[in-house]
């Protein structure tokens, strides 16, 4: 299941490296490139929701079922913030040198930029100047 409104426009045969896809990823949660990402590591989306859940399990994460690799709604796919914070205290602890890509602002792909308009971390700084505030 793709969005057809947050799109990379990835077409099949289209090349794209993985640090693009990342970046696609976490700059503006483009699906298709999670998809990619997601045949690359596991050979299809299923098989790499599988191993999302095995991991999940291994994580003590006992509220959550992946269904797919972009997130989006589908029968059966849960989570909570409990186990989100789980995810994200693993991938800090065992994978430190990959943690700050978290932080990436923008991407290029095919020439062309990306950036990430939502600018979620200056909203969130903004957000805790007000309760400090209140």
């Amino acid at each position: 299941m793709l969005n057809k409104i947050n799109t990379l426009k990835l077409k099949q045969g289209d090349k794209i490296t993985v640090k693009q896809a990342i970046g696609a990823v976490i700059v503006k949660s483009f699906n298709e490139a999670a998809v990619t990402l997601a045949e690359g590591v596991a050979g299809d989306e299923w098989e790499f929701a599988r191993k999302m859940n095995e991991k999940a399990r291994e994580l003590k994460m006992l509220n959550t079922s992946f269904r797919n690799a972009s997130g989006l709604h589908e029968e059966g796919q849960y989570t909570t913030s409990y186990d989100l914070a789980r995810l994200v205290k693993a991938i800090k602890q065992d994978f430190p040198e990959y943690y700050k890509l978290f932080s990436l602002k923008e991407f290029t792909y095919k020439n062309k930029k990306y950036d990430d308009v939502l600018k979620i971390d200056q909203r969130l700084s903004e957000l805790e100047y007000y309760q400090i505030i209140l």
